[in-house]
């Protein structure tokens, strides 16, 4: 069904209203019985508390619990610029719902670059509207949502809108949003570095184009440039938490971070299988039908299977949010490429 409609559905964007109240609403309850708990609620408070008193990000929660072993700049933990959006929030109205209004905010405008892709690839409103609706009831994103306040829940939004301008030759827009997607926290790179690489890979005609007769494509040079500018970030933030906390080593493979190594595989295993079986089941194992896209699912796939935290796979964390941009991808392209109507099959990327 092909549809020239180019705006937000005014049911998506109630239904986006009624998610942000509702999930507002869940957590402020949840926090005003809990109190104010040192992780991960209390860390965001007094940090936006601190940003706007001294500029800094510091907290006192993963200092106390090390005995002193880890620095109070929350940015020796993680880099995470967009902590300072926070506190700008936080500044308007400081208070533990308002950083609980705008994590809700965030998780629920995911669905509007979701909408849009799937309008894109698919051409049907429909389809768009409903997946866009599913998305604001996918289990793992609700779950992550109710657990205190955490900057992973502004990757979907962002990646995905990235994802939908750069698929729809919009490069300007698309930078911006990869730009907004590697200040949010510094596993984003790694999201971004997988993005680049499934971008190439489809397009990889305009890639031999810049090989063979070095003709530059616009899409393609954003994409090579984000796969450099993802590693670049990545390291140079390592070398900022080394600088700041010495002891904690290299990121991926430090036990206080992510911890991965190829022993961990057997630990948890039945956990680990039951994990990625519900994600698959919750997407109908429609990211299979579109197998370059599941390129952008190898980051989250490995912390989850290789990493030494359990919490890495299960549902209930903010982790979840970092499997959210992929899965949704797959699920647009892996509808598309299944639909016996469709006859636009592999057109937009090729997936």
């Amino acid at each position: 069904m092909l549809n020239e409609h180019r705006g937000i559905p005014l049911a998506l964007i109630l239904g986006v209203a009624l998610y942000t109240a509702i999930l507002t609403c869940l957590t402020w309850v949840q926090y005003e019985n809990l109190g104010d708990p040192a992780f991960d609620m209390g860390v965001n408070m007094q940090m936006s508390a601190t940003i706007l008193q001294t500029g800094l990000p510091l907290e006192t929660a993963n200092w106390a619990i090390t005995n002193g072993r880890l620095s109070t700049n929350f940015f020796g933990i993680h880099f995470s610029p967009v902590k300072y959006l926070l506190a700008g929030a936080y500044w308007f109205y400081p208070s533990g719902i308002t950083l609980l209004l705008l994590q809700a905010l965030f998780v629920a405008l995911g669905s509007f670059p979701t909408y849009k892709l799937c309008a894109n690839v698919t051409k049907n409103q429909r389809l768009s509207l409903l997946l866009s609706v599913l998305y604001l009831l996918f289990p793992p994103t609700i779950m992550a949502n109710l657990y205190d306040v955490h900057e992973e829940a502004i990757i979907p939004f962002a990646l995905l809108s990235g994802y939908y301008f750069y698929t729809s030759k919009q490069y300007s827009k698309a930078a911006l949003f990869f730009l907004f997607t590697g200040l949010i926290q510094e596993s984003a790179n790694a999201l971004l570095f997988f993005t680049a690489v499934q971008l190439i890979v489809v397009n990889r005609q305009d890639l031999r184009a810049l090989i063979t007769s070095r003709r530059w494509n616009t899409g393609v040079t954003l994409a090579i440039g984000v796969l450099i500018a993802s590693v670049a970030a990545f390291l140079l933030e390592n070398q900022l938490f080394l600088a700041i906390n010495p002891s904690v080593g290299f990121i991926p493979t430090a036990t206080t971070a992510y911890g991965i190594s190829p022993l961990n595989l057997p630990n948890l295993l039945l956990q680990k299988l039951g994990y990625w079986l519900v994600l698959l089941g919750l997407a109908g194992f429609l990211p299979f039908a579109s197998k370059k896209t599941s390129i952008m699912a190898i980051p989250w796939f490995t912390v989850s299977v290789f990493g030494n935290n359990p919490n890495f796979s299960s549902l209930y964390w903010q982790y979840n949010f970092l499997i959210v941009p992929a899965w949704f991808v797959g699920i647009i392209y892996g509808l598309n490429n299944l639909s016996p109507s469709n006859e636009y099959g592999q057109d937009l990327l090729g997936c």
